[in-house]
């Protein structure tokens, strides 16, 4: 069975990570308990009834490889990212 994944806390970090090992979705999974850069192709936005944006990786749910969760009350404005955009980003990873 094919594993999702999550970041629960999410700085989007779009543009010029230094110095910094950046995962690939795929990578990820090997990381849980760690915080790290995770770098993908957007597959799928999904905004909950709540507020909250949930970003698939690579595939739409549930054939994605990876997601993230970004929470109404962080207010970390997303409208620019769209399906299809490389997108790298940090936060802690769970499963």
């Amino acid at each position: 069975m094919k594993r999702n994944l999550l970041i629960v806390f999410v700085v989007v970090a779009s543009v010029n990570v230094y110095s910094q090992t950046i995962l690939s979705t795929l990578e990820a999974k090997d990381h849980i308990g760690d915080s790290a850069y995770v770098k993908g192709k957007v597959s799928e936005i999904i905004t909950s009834d709540k507020g909250n944006v949930t970003i698939s990786f690579d595939n739409k749910y549930p054939e994605h490889t990876f997601s993230v969760v970004v929470f109404k009350k962080k207010s970390i404005d997303i409208s620019g990212i769209k399906v299809g955009n490389t997108l790298t980003v940090y936060g802690w990873i769970i499963s």
